[in-house]
């Protein structure tokens, strides 16, 4: 008995895409065309149901398969007696890539199906392609009286350049546009003067210029961009879930997180986090941010604002190697996008 995505990585082999080639058509993340593919996503809980259908049916619309099919098929999945394999009989038993293709055309079109009045996807409002003309509707006397014209265009054409290359070299001839000119022009060098070494500045200290130096003093520590984002890394246990708000949407949205893993989430100014914050840390440019308890605005809320982290030149250096006390992260993968 097939598995529904089996099935749906069964056409999609069919059909000649690969994994990224549906996440660019759809902009779904890559890691959820993954866990669709591999039938992960399809056990997430019952709440999270209506995201794994939307997600579902994005994919199966990329691979051309009718809605009402997939819709059907997730309907059955779901129920008790579990997927029946209907999308297997109908888009892979038995049929190649072309009738497929040729299959979608049939059930988006009407008209007949001959090799001539097939839709031609070139033309607008389903116009069909005419057939060849018929070799006694061709007007050959025209065809032979026309071919004598295309000798005398050639000379036209010829005898226009000849002219033009004339007139060209007669202008350089007298007035030689500076290449015969009885004086030649004079040479201007043109004196570059040297670019003074930089003298750097970091925002807490103050950089001394040395004469004749041309490094710097100190090093440049970069201003934070106008987006920041964070880590939320479930170095305890697994997150069932976490929820995230920023700044970008005044929505609420659960996120769960594989023990091991860490998820990257953007903001602008500031970024609320609720759970169970004892299963985390929180990652800002690699670094720990310490003392998370300490941003609690609620019961199990922590908000992190911007000010927070330019009033911290620490985190504007590079990532260290290691976290100190933990492991590293096994993966890191992009926020999910909800789309309702």
């Amino acid at each position: 008995m097939s598995h529904l995505h089996e099935d749906l990585t069964a056409i999609r082999d069919l059909r000649g895409h690969s994994s990224q080639d549906i996440a660019t058509k759809t902009r779904i993340p890559s890691t959820v065309i993954r866990e669709i593919e591999a039938g992960i996503l399809f056990n997430q809980p019952d709440s999270q149901r209506t995201y794994v259908r939307s997600f579902v049916r994005n994919y199966a619309k990329a691979l051309k398969i009718d809605d009402v099919d997939i819709v059907r098929a997730l309907d059955t999945f779901y129920s008790e007696g579990g997927y029946d394999g209907s999308l297997r009989d109908k888009y892979i038993e038995g049929k190649t890539a072309e009738e497929i293709e040729k299959k979608a055309i049939i059930t988006s079109t009407l008209g007949a199906l001959d090799e001539f009045t097939r839709p031609d996807p070139t033309r607008k409002h389903n116009q069909t392609t005419p057939p060849p003309p018929d070799l006694t509707d061709v007007n050959w006397s025209g065809i032979r009286a026309s071919s004598f014209t295309i000798p005398v265009r050639l000379l036209a054409i010829g005898a226009a350049a000849i002219v033009v290359i004339a007139v060209l070299v007669s202008a350089v001839m007298t007035k030689g546009f500076g290449l015969f000119s009885g004086e030649p022009e004079p040479v201007v060098e043109q004196v570059i003067p040297p670019t003074p070494a930089p003298v750097l500045v970091t925002p807490d200290t103050t950089a001394v210029a040395v004469p004749g130096d041309t490094t710097s003093v100190n090093m440049v520590q970069a201003p934070l961009p106008e987006t920041l984002s964070i880590l939320i890394y479930a170095a305890y246990d697994r997150l069932e879930p976490v929820r995230v708000q920023t700044d970008f949407s005044t929505d609420v949205y659960p996120y769960w997180i594989e023990r091991g893993t860490a998820m990257r989430f953007e903001f602008k100014d500031q970024i609320s986090i609720r759970g169970a914050f004892p299963r985390f840390v929180v990652l800002f440019n690699g670094h720990l941010i310490p003392d998370k308890e300490s941003f609690l605005v609620g019961g199990n809320t922590i908000t992190l604002r911007r000010s927070y982290f330019e009033s911290q030149t620490a985190f504007r250096t590079a990532a260290p190697d290691s976290i100190p006390g933990l492991p590293v992260p096994k993966r890191i993968v992009e926020r999910p996008i909800f789309r309702p």
